[in-house]
């Protein structure tokens, strides 16, 4: 397959990874304030968990090579709880904002990410990812909706997913040199499991049959976009990816519109252009190779 083929096909997945995302945020949005965080995520894990487990099983049948060491562990620790947190906050804000201002500013990763980068490795940053960085700040500052209560509480809780999601994908890039793609994966989706298990223990509610069932097409959904992003990326360069995943906020702010009537208001929709635009320009001009 040539590169313009290989480039059509990191789109499409990437599209597809997208509408994904919005489909399961919707069905977040649908029970997030009727169950538990903690069992959304627990369910979420459960079906990646098993998705992982087949796809382990595949290889094994077609007797292809499996590792699953894992070098540098504690890294990897660190990027389960990271994740999981990440998720969690984000299902967490979906009980209380709108579905696009949710979905943006858990996005925000691609802003976060040379702040890391400038703190744990002291690489240098220049003036025009600073410059994007502050227009894109700008914007998180109209749709976090500064005044009496300085910001919205719950609009907090997705800036801060978006920050985790950023250490989650610094560290998995620390690791992908030194381990293959589904090692990372199995790990991840185990430690993420048994830790959000544990926490479940203390706070269990007996979802209904209706409840069940969304739940279970959370984590399918959820699992489907993380399967096409990842294809996406081997198709594709990665600052392509990232400025797509931006799609995100599009597919999610029309399901907020159909089934809630969600509307931005101008703050929000001012906000939104910041921080997509800055966005892209941060990924445009900063490379993320170290």
């Amino acid at each position: 397959m040539n590169n313009a083929s290989n480039l059509k096909l990191g789109i499409s997945f990437a599209v597809c990874a997208s509408v994904a995302f919005g489909i399961m945020v919707t069905f977040v949005h649908s029970i997030a304030q009727q169950t538990p965080n903690n069992v959304i995520v627990l369910f979420r894990f459960i079906i990646s968990f098993l998705y992982i487990l087949v796809i382990l099983g595949l290889r094994v049948y077609r007797k292809q090579p499996i590792n699953l060491s894992l070098k540098k562990y504690p890294l990897q620790i660190i990027r389960s709880i990271a994740g999981m947190l990440a998720m969690l906050l984000l299902y967490l804000a979906l009980a209380y904002v709108p579905l696009v201002d949710a979905t943006l500013l858990s996005t925000t990763y691609p802003l976060f990410l040379p702040l890391i980068i400038l703190i744990v490795l002291r690489k240098t940053i220049n003036i025009r990812v600073w410059v994007s960085l502050t227009i894109s700040f700008i914007g998180i500052t109209l749709i976090l909706e500064p005044g009496y209560e300085i910001f919205n509480p719950a609009a907090l809780f997705a800036l801060i997913s978006g920050l985790l999601a950023a250490i989650s994908i610094f560290i998995v890039r620390m690791l992908s040199k030194e381990n293959d793609v589904y090692s990372i994966m199995f790990h991840y989706f185990l430690i993420a499991l048994i830790i959000s298990s544990l926490i479940s223990v203390f706070h269990w509610q007996l979802p209904s049959p209706h409840i069940l069932l969304v739940l279970c097409a959370i984590g399918v959904f959820g699992t489907i976009y993380q399967e096409l992003t990842i294809r996406a990326l081997a198709c594709s360069p990665a600052t392509l990816v990232s400025s797509l995943m931006y799609l995100n906020v599009v597919f999610s702010g029309f399901f907020g519109w159909l089934f809630w009537h969600e509307m931005p208001n101008l703050l929000d929709i001012i906000g939104i252009i910041l921080v997509c635009c800055g966005a892209m320009l941060t990924i445009i001009f900063f490379r993320f190779e170290y």
